[in-house]
């Protein structure tokens, strides 16, 4: 009987797990996307939070939800301006998979208040991981330097 039981349970167990991976590919052949809250500091009165999608740059998030920065990302991703200069917490920042490259940082020497946590917008891909990042908007940015 006992072993009738455990062989009940390991069953149970294995249908379950085999339930999750069935839910688990339908939701990536549906292409349901994982989404990452990321909430635009551009004062300590005016925040905005949106839910973005896994894979999209911080630009991308911001001007598709309509965060209201002015000018932001004006070149279209392409690191031709710093527009899209953020601050990261220190904490998201080291989460980055991939560190600026040295084109984005001469960019960022070429921008206003630089902290040793910024970054281009452009540049960082959210990832699950990031899910809750703040991030700040520096007082003083180029509005746009072709």
């Amino acid at each position: 009987m006992a072993n009738l039981i455990r062989v009940s349970k390991l069953l149970t167990h294995s249908r379950g797990a085999l339930v999750r991976q069935l839910n688990s590919s339908t939701q990536m052949r549906n292409g349901d996307k994982v989404k990452v809250r990321v909430t635009y500091v551009k004062s300590l009165q005016d925040k905005v939070t949106v839910e973005a999608e896994e894979g999209e740059s911080l630009m991308e998030a911001a001007n598709k939800y309509n965060v209201g920065i002015e000018h932001f990302g004006a070149c279209g991703g392409k690191m031709d301006c710093a527009t899209c200069h953020l601050i990261l917490h220190k904490e998201y920042f080291e989460k980055l998979k991939l560190f600026p490259s040295e084109e984005e940082l001469d960019l960022l020497d070429r921008t206003f208040d630089v902290e040793n946590t910024s970054r281009i917008g452009c540049q960082v891909k959210l990832t699950k991981e990031m899910d809750g990042i703040e991030v700040f908007v520096p007082k003083n940015r180029n509005d746009w330097s072709p």
